[in-house]
């Protein structure tokens, strides 16, 4: 049976070792034990990206620093590994050895990593300016040795404990990873997002990024694992040791390896710590440090029906493609080819792929690089087999229930399969807050898309059954929880003993209804089914779609009242209260509307005066940014917005990775809507903020005027990586899970369904088609496949969810229809004509409303767009178009 043997260290007398540097791109500072202290660059001085100012209260043992070093081992033939840390004993000492012209620092390792088999020596050193940190592991024994797991600790200051929020967005960062081997790098972004940014690479062709490995530490004063400081990661070389005695059969994003080091043999691992001016620019400063480069179009999250791009740039030319598992993906070369140095290929679902797939690109120089797919369902069909999973699975009928909770649409556990009836975050067992709304809303959001009898009719039974009146009261206040713990009130209910109760919100809590939140979610329920009338006339059979309108606007009007809790925050998902207000005007109802518009512009005047409007219930957050930005937009406020992006910036990256690319910063929400048994800290996959983010910097996309520039096409490539994410949280039979664990020792989807559906509210409020022209790529459509043929013409066949927005960039033009379908695109580069042809969706509609708008100035003032098709119908700021029987409309805009 493998383990692990600790090896017991000797005490020595400890020497500290501080060293400051200068090169012509950083300064900074070796601390203690030679890891370092500081790190400041040269163009920004003022900035550190490391947490110094916390030094002093890290440096007990097993407090982990950059310049530390893990490692595990084993004689050749010896079953278990042996493990040892430069974190393990502080009081230790550590000898500094002779440095040559290039070097900071050099250290004997001997004395806190003390074997019989291996010497280490660690050097920090200047390169071109760049900072190297580098271990010489050499094997002093007569036999081989294996080495099982070699990690670095990275640590940059993402420590907010006891900081002011504005002070946080200035001088806090977050670190991410590319787990992709030789091609492998991580990435630390300032939160406000402005630059400049570092970048951490292999410097030696061993030091590949093969895992990423949470860092256990006690809590400490700095709260260590917690909301206010995520903790650390190491960047994992070898992983074999971990896989063996750690991580419990999950299956890894990399296959572990080990490294056999032969007798008197020394190998050199190093990591360069370089700068990018800003993250659009991170990709160039990978290839100028001499990493291969890899974009995917339109990410890395596959539906069955969408064919994908994949372009690489590197030195030396692909030599072999390995999918794994086999047969998941056909990856062929493109004709014509992009622009050199960048290398095309297509990548499409192979028959009957589902889930992860590890796409391992090896070059000619032998160099390797992993590109992490995710293929979901056809994206058609994604929101039927939601819709099906919830009307079939979690509706809850028990009408003696005695919270009121019945009949509704509840949270699901996949574990055993049942609905969530008791849960210490009673929320997830109340229909409310995040965790328990999640599901209704998603159903709502679901019949946004595409609406059926069957589904709707719940949702109308659950609003006016159980939402109006039980879980919202006469004067539209949402409870925090239809469930709660109070046994003294309740004292022949059944509360399962298993769970603790302890931190459980008990009657009068619960009740309460002072978290605006709360009323976004409800808001989303009665939007939905209106909206569901408007794509299918007819379908309601409750209430009239003038009811659900106005019990919408008359939630959020209670909900963004100065009396409720965080009324003036940014809330998740409220960003569709602007199409609201267009609903209420054209029902002639623009009293309410300009009532809740006063409100919307009292709300972002305060956020213009704020130095960090961002806030919510935690100490630091990325939920208030999707509001923040709408309303800056709708009230012309141009420097907010600016500010909210760059914000994003800072917590969102595009990495050749499904679960990383686009996926907003969470890393606390296991703990409020997670599974019970997996509440932790931890990196999140494709929580919420992953598709309500999306919004924001897709709309930015649509405003530039520059739109085939590196800067924006990173925002649509970020974006567009958000707005796939939800797709990837739908498991084969539709059960839609909160959040993927990325910890490799679970590397697994939550089965709780928890607070998905404020995920899947920000997809429906983004899907749609872009294309855009790009200056080495070519034509591009993101969330369509594309056809250029040789006459100049452009086909595009929507395969986004929605099917009924596009956004021509290289014109300007956004086009949004209210129902039907884009059954196809075509853009003319002989005519300058673009084409869509519309046709009926599953309601039938014969006729359909569409806007159109120039969203951006790309085309400057000798240009202009007009709609060329006759026999149109001004309707409610649009126009209406007649789809004859079986058939469809063609919608012409020409370039003039």
């Amino acid at each position: 049976m493998l383990g692990f043997r600790i090896i017991l260290l000797c005490q020595f007398i400890s020497i500290a070792v501080t060293q400051s540097f200068n090169t012509s791109v950083f300064g900074g500072e070796l601390g203690s034990f030679g890891v370092l202290k500081s790190l400041r660059p040269n163009v920004l001085p003022s900035f550190d990206f490391s947490p110094s100012k916390f030094f002093d209260k890290r440096k007990s043992d097993n407090n982990y620093h950059l310049g530390d070093i893990l490692i595990s081992f084993r004689v050749a033939g010896e079953d278990d590994w042996s493990s040892a840390s430069s974190a393990a004993n502080r009081s230790l000492a550590i000898r500094s050895l002779p440095t040559s012209r290039s070097e900071i620092l050099v250290s004997d390792l001997s004395n806190i990593l003390p074997s019989p088999v291996l010497n280490i020596t660690r050097s920090w050193s200047e390169y071109h300016g760049d900072i190297v940190l580098s271990f010489d592991v050499t094997n002093i024994s007569p036999t081989a040795v294996e080495i099982g797991a070699l990690g670095f600790p990275i640590e940059f200051n993402s420590i907010f404990t006891g900081q002011d929020a504005a002070d946080v967005l200035q001088t806090g960062s977050f670190i991410d990873p590319y787990i992709g081997l030789d091609a492998g790098y991580a990435q630390v972004t300032r939160l406000n997002g402005t630059g400049p940014n570092l970048i951490l690479t292999p410097f030696t062709n061993a030091t590949k990024l093969e895992a990423w490995e949470f860092l256990s530490e006690s809590s400490g004063s700095l709260k260590y694992q917690s909301n206010s400081f995520e903790g650390f990661y190491s960047w994992q070389v070898y992983s074999q040791a971990l896989a063996d005695t750690q991580w419990d059969g999950a299956e890894p994003w990399n296959t572990p390896t080990s490294y056999v080091l032969k007798s008197n043999e020394t190998q050199t691992y190093a990591i360069r710590i370089s700068l990018a001016p800003n993250v659009s620019k991170i990709e160039d400063t990978l290839y100028n440090n001499g990493r291969p480069v890899a974009v995917g179009i339109p990410g890395y999250i596959l539906p069955t029906d969408t064919i994908g791009s994949l372009y690489i740039k590197s030195r030396s030319a692909p030599a072999s493609f390995e999918i794994f598992p086999k047969g998941s993906l056909q990856i062929t070369k493109k004709n014509p080819s992009p622009k050199a140095p960048w290398r095309g290929y297509t990548v499409q679902a192979g028959t009957g792929a589902f889930g992860r797939v590890r796409v391992t690109v090896t070059y000619a120089d032998s160099t390797k690089q992993t590109v992490h797919y995710w293929v979901t369902h056809n994206s058609l069909q994604a929101p039927k087999l939601i819709g099906n999973h919830i009307s079939q699975n979690q509706w809850y009928t028990n009408t003696s229930d005695i919270f009121g909770r019945a009949p509704s649409i509840m949270s699901w556990d996949r574990t055993d399969g049942s609905i969530v009836l008791q849960d210490s975050r009673v929320a997830v067992a109340g229909l409310s807050d995040e965790g328990g709304a999640g599901s209704f809303v998603a159903l709502a959001m679901k019949q946004v898309l595409q609406p059926k009898q069957e589904e709707v009719k719940l949702l109308e039974i659950f609003v006016n059954k159980t939402a109006w009146g039980s879980l919202q009261d006469s004067s539209y206040g949402v409870k925090m929880s239809l469930f709660y713990y109070s046994p003294d009130d309740l004292p022949d209910f059944p509360y399962d003993s298993s769970i603790s109760w302890k931190s459980a919100w008990n009657k009068t809590r619960s009740l309460s209804t002072d978290r605006a939140y709360n009323y976004v979610w409800v808001s989303a329920l009665y939007w939905g089914l209106y909206k569901a009338s408007r794509i299918s006339p007819g379908i309601l059979s409750y209430n009239t779609p003038e009811w659900y309108l106005q019990q919408a606007s008359r939630t959020v009007a209670r909900g963004v009242n100065a009396s409720t809790g965080y009324s003036d925050a940014g809330l998740m998902g409220e960003s569709f209260w602007g199409n609201l207000l267009q609903d209420l005007r054209a029902e002639g109802m623009g009293a309410d509307a300009d009532a809740l518009e006063s409100r919307f512009h009292e709300r972002q005047v305060s956020w213009s005066e704020s130095s960090d409007p961002f806030g919510s219930e935690q100490a630091w957050d990325c939920t208030g940014q999707e509001g923040v930005y709408f309303w800056s937009q709708y009230f012309n406020d141009s420097t907010t917005a600016l500010m909210t992006i760059e914000s994003i910036h800072g917590y969102n990256p595009t990495i050749p990775h499904w679960v990383y690319n686009g996926n907003a910063r969470r890393y606390w929400d296991f703990l409020t809507a997670g599974q019970i048994n997996l509440r932790r800290i931890e990196r999140q996959g494709h929580h919420y903020g992953s598709g309500l983010n999306s919004l924001a910097l897709l709309d930015w996309f649509r405003r530039s005027d520059n739109p085939a520039s590196q800067e924006s096409f990173y925002d649509l490539r970020v974006g567009y990586g958000g707005y796939m994410g939800p797709l990837s949280n739908i498991d084969a039979d539709g059960f839609t899970s909160m959040s993927f664990h990325t910890f490799p020792q679970t590397m697994a989807w939550d089965n709780y369904t928890g607070d998905y559906g404020p995920n899947f509210l920000g997809h429906v409020q983004a899907s749609g088609v872009y294309l855009v022209q790009h200056p080495d790529f070519g034509w591009s459509a993101f969330g369509g496949n594309l056809y250029h043929n040789a006459s100049g013409l452009l086909t595009i066949y929507p395969r986004d969810t929605l099917r009924r927005r596009l956004f021509a960039s290289h014109i300007g033009l956004y086009i949004e229809l209210e129902s039907g379908q884009i059954e196809e695109v075509t853009w003319s580069e002989t005519t300058n004509e673009l084409q869509i042809n519309v046709t009926s969706d599953v309601s039938g509609a014969t006729e359909v409303l569409f806007f159109t708008s120039l969203t951006s100035s790309v085309l400057g003032e000798t240009h202009q767009v007009r709609l060329n098709s006759e026999g149109l119908k001004a309707a409610r700021g649009g126009y209406i178009v007649d789809i004859p029987h079986s058939s469809s409309a063609t919608l012409t805009w020409k370039k003039t």
